[in-house]
């Protein structure tokens, strides 16, 4: 004769042993407010998780980098703005001595000395420009570099050569084969003839500035370009880690 009881009962200790199991677990999830949170819930979903949650974090740093990016070219392009108004002030200069309205005497203590004073605020603005301590305006790194991705490939990384941005005084007026700026302020404008050159040498200054912003204005859009995908790839790796890893509450005060 087969007991019948005995199976029934083991049956019923089963059960209550499941739904207890699956109570414990609902009000775990209602809790944490994650349908997954260890391995023992679904190991294959927790690994993707995981997976998707130090992306998630390497993306916000990468968004940091770039953030530092776009402050440090906005650094450069005040102080190129800056420049360009010396370098105005200074044709302005050059401009009045290189006409006969002035005495050498008053081109000498007058025109003259503003003139060597502005040149000095280009070399101090120039060489001074920094973000983070490091140089923008009187940088001889051709490959510097901002990481604007969370891999390690060459795609992650934006380079930007930085003599292009050079701006000191013993720079400006050579891009284009002319004497520097500061061969032209150490001479001086003291003479209508070496203010007229002072003048030929300002106008390349102005285009070399101009040109040098325009650099800036190439790289900051680059710099934009890769935010906006960026900020595309964080919001769509928040929807997916919140699709796979939180809880569903109706269905888990369901079964609480």
């Amino acid at each position: 004769m087969v007991s019948h009881t005995s199976s029934l009962t083991f049956k019923s200790i089963t059960d209550i042993h499941k739904s207890g199991k699956s109570y414990n677990q609902s009000i775990d999830r209602l809790a944490t407010g994650k349908r997954i949170d260890k391995g023992s819930d679904n190991s294959a979903a927790l690994t993707v998780v995981k997976q998707q949650e130090a992306d998630y974090v390497s993306l916000k740093m990468a968004l940091n980098n770039i953030t530092d990016g776009m402050n440090f070219v906005n650094s450069g392009e005040q102080s190129l703005g800056h420049i360009s108004g010396l370098i105005d002030k200074m044709y302005d200069y050059a401009l009045q001595s290189a006409q006969s309205t002035y005495s050498d005497e008053q081109r000498q203590n007058i025109l003259n000395e503003d003139f060597k004073a502005l040149a000095a605020e280009i070399e101090r603005t120039a060489t001074s420009a920094s973000f983070r301590g490091v140089s923008i305006l009187n940088n001889t790194d051709t490959n510097f570099r901002i990481h604007v991705g969370y891999r390690a490939t060459s795609d992650d990384r934006i380079s930007i050569d930085m003599t292009e941005l050079q701006a000191t005084t013993s720079v400006l007026g050579t891009l284009k084969g002319s004497t520097s700026l500061a061969a032209v302020a150490s001479t001086g404008i003291t003479t209508e003839q070496t203010a007229r050159d002072a003048l030929d040498v300002l106008k390349i200054a102005r285009e070399e500035i101009l040109e040098k912003r325009h650099f800036i204005a190439e790289n900051y859009k680059k710099l934009e370009s890769q935010m906006g995908n960026l900020l595309e790839r964080k919001a769509a790796s928040e929807q997916s880690i919140s699709r796979i890893q939180d809880a569903d509450y109706a269905a888990e005060t369901s079964e609480a």
